[in-house]
């Protein structure tokens, strides 16, 4: 009697669970209402224009040039962050993809301030 029971509510769980899992619809951006558009431009009576940047870090891609063997330290201006340590091979290019926070304009490679000017940043530390 115990069997039939427990398997009588295995097969209600499960029901319940396809039924469940079934009933969810993701939506696509395109899919969105005008009003769910507002809502998303306009937030709590703040407006955000289109061209506003949500994420808060962005990928940079560095290559770091030098004719002698170093060891490369990325650090923030301040030298409070160290971002990245490694070894620059002689006379090599050493290539690494950072991700460093949006308000970051900085970077101190080697005691030589870079600007972040683009996503892609080439370095010679020679000069």
């Amino acid at each position: 009697m115990k069997t039939i029971k427990s398997k009588i509510i295995t097969i209600g769980i499960i029901i319940v669970s396809m039924i469940f899992i079934g009933s969810c619809n993701k939506r696509n951006n395109s899919e969105l209402s005008q009003a769910d558009e507002q809502t998303q431009k306009n937030l709590g009576g703040i407006t955000f224009s289109n061209d506003f940047e949500w994420n808060t870090s962005k990928n940079i891609e560095l290559i770091i040039t030098s004719s002698k063997s170093q060891v490369i330290t990325i650090s923030s201006d301040d030298q409070s962050i160290r971002y990245h340590r490694g070894r620059l091979a002689d006379k090599g290019e050493y290539k690494i993809t950072l991700n460093i926070p949006n308000t970051v304009n900085t970077l101190l490679i080697n005691n030589k301030t870079v600007s972040i000017n683009s996503s892609n940043i080439i370095c010679n530390l020679d000069n």
